[in-house]
């Protein structure tokens, strides 16, 4: 299940490829010898992922291919290198697809985030629950 909140809005798109680009694929199973995991491309902050693109751009790739944050699976992304910001010189995908729509084709269930007043917060358990402990005495 997954608040349809959460993809109010996004979309899912298919977008060629502007030029020929040397990608680092950080999902492979060999950026492992150089100490990269599937971590680098979901973790927060971004100093890390950043000084880790800044590195392969220097050594002469265009881009990462890297698992996607919030892909189930093993869903991989390419991201490019270049300035920030967007790139309106750049083609859009004429046909995005609802992410709601994604999610109910791979059988997800979206449903509507609860409010505070229909949730109960509850203290950490006593000390005696937590060992499994009855406050009765045993003779």
């Amino acid at each position: 299940m997954v608040p349809r909140s959460l993809l109010q809005g996004r979309v899912v798109s298919a977008l060629p490829v502007p030029h020929d680009v040397r990608a680092a694929n950080l999902d492979a199973a060999a950026a492992a010898r150089h100490g990269i995991t599937r971590e680098l491309s979901v973790m927060v902050p971004y100093d890390v992922p950043r000084a880790w693109a800044a590195a392969l751009d220097h050594a002469a790739y265009g881009g990462i291919v890297a698992g996607l944050r919030y892909s189930p699976g093993g869903a991989v992304g390419l991201a490019l290198f270049g300035d920030a910001g967007e790139r309106s010189e750049l083609p859009g995908d004429p046909h995005p697809i609802a992410a709601s729509t994604i999610a109910a084709r791979m059988g997800i269930r979206l449903i509507e985030a609860p409010t505070y007043a229909q949730i109960t917060v509850t203290g950490p358990p006593t000390t005696a629950a937590r060992r499994g402990r009855s406050s009765r005495k045993s003779s």
